[in-house]
């Protein structure tokens, strides 16, 4: 009878240890969300495969959190491996987002040198040629839209300035686009015309 109880009581002993020590690391979870949501703005815009490595270790990490708690006695082990992986993956992404900040101010870089270097290259063509090649109101409209396109390359060293990266590339893209135009009307001027 007493070899009985004591053998209950153990029992009973053992499954309150283990419900009580089967407890999700909260705390550092949430740490781990809150980490990946401060660093969300800057690695959506700079490094999105870092971002979404982070937030794919977050969802498995949700995942098993939720497959515990329908269980009646959880074991957080795994928990605390996905819950490394996920502080893995977050602390992957200031590195990502500075090389990303990188990479994308020499592509913009590179695209205002070229853009004016284009430029450069059709004024110069533009002004070897004479009145009948290029017709005044055409040189006109010419030298106004190459302007237009130094103006909108002034605006994006300045945004390049002000870090304001992911907006400067896309203004260069528009500059270099206007400037595609542009550096084409020289060739145009002086291309042979049909007397038909």
């Amino acid at each position: 009878m007493g070899s009985r109880l004591s053998a209950a009581l153990f029992c009973c002993s053992l499954a309150v240890w283990a419900t009580g020590c089967a407890q999700p690391p909260t705390e550092r979870v949430t740490a781990a969300k809150k980490g990946l949501e401060a660093v969300a703005a800057d690695a959506t815009a700079y490094a999105p495969a870092a971002y979404k490595a982070a937030q794919d270790a977050a969802a498995q990490l949700d995942a098993e959190l939720a497959q515990q708690a329908k269980g009646y006695f959880p074991s957080y082990d795994r928990t605390g491996q996905l819950t490394a992986a996920l502080e893995e993956a977050v602390a992957k992404i200031p590195a990502a987002v500075d090389a990303g900040k990188g990479r994308l101010r020499t592509e913009t870089t590179q695209m205002i040198a070229d853009t004016r270097t284009a430029l450069a290259g059709a004024q110069t063509s533009m002004e070897a040629m004479n009145a009948r090649q290029l017709p005044a109101d055409q040189r006109s409209a010419w030298q106004t839209e190459s302007a237009r396109v130094d103006t909108s390359l002034a605006e994006v060293d300045k945004l390049l300035a002000a870090g304001q990266l992911a907006e400067a590339k896309r203004q260069a893209e528009v500059a270099q686009k206007a400037a595609a135009q542009v550096t084409t009307a020289p060739g145009q001027a002086t291309a042979p015309r049909s007397n038909c």
